[in-house]
């Protein structure tokens, strides 16, 4: 099964530690039902927050964090480093989905310089703004452990080793 994940506008929440912290909202629908009569009704809402430490942001290279100075170089800074942590937002719930093939009402994603990646790891001016941004993930688990594949063949085919084809005999297929 496939959901469909529609970002709402995201904003800042206030903090007393060391870190920034954003909330994605989120509407989450069965890709399915899309354009159909109960898609309002099974529309789920769903938030995920994303903390970031100071350190992990200025080793970013965002220096914003540690200037009382408001400019367009810093507005743009907040932008580019909400952008950057909005793209790990959507890695977080697309790989939540494929792993648990559900959601919790809330998330929390914590980044700090010991579980992630120390240098600026996106360019900001490739992820989309979150604001109507959507996407498409599947939440079955099975489809990303198993593999089917279909062959007909008009003769004896080796696949990892196995050679598989036809008794000629019977006319039935063997392994």
């Amino acid at each position: 099964m496939k959901k469909t994940i529609t970002f709402q506008r995201p904003s800042q929440l206030p903090t007393y530690s060391r870190a920034i912290v954003w909330s994605f909202p989120f509407l989450a629908v069965d890709s399915a039902l899309l354009g159909a009569p109960e898609e309002e009704n099974k529309t789920l809402p769903h938030q995920i927050r994303v903390f970031a430490t100071f350190e992990l942001i200025l080793s970013w290279n965002f220096y914003f964090v540690i200037s009382s100075e408001i400019n367009d170089r810093v507005t743009q800074e907040r932008h580019d480093l909400m952008k950057i942590l909005y793209e790990y937002a959507k890695r977080h719930i697309a790989q939540k989905l494929k792993n648990a093939g559900s959601l919790s009402t809330e998330e929390n994603l914590e980044l700090n310089t010991t579980n992630t990646e120390t240098r600026r790891p996106f360019n900001p001016s490739r992820i989309p703004d979150p604001e109507g941004d959507r996407f498409e993930v599947s939440d079955d688990q099975s489809a990303s452990s198993t593999s089917t594949i279909n062959i007909t063949a008009q003769r004896d085919v080796n696949i990892g080793g196995d050679v598989i084809g036809r008794d000629k005999s019977t006319n039935q297929q063997s392994i």
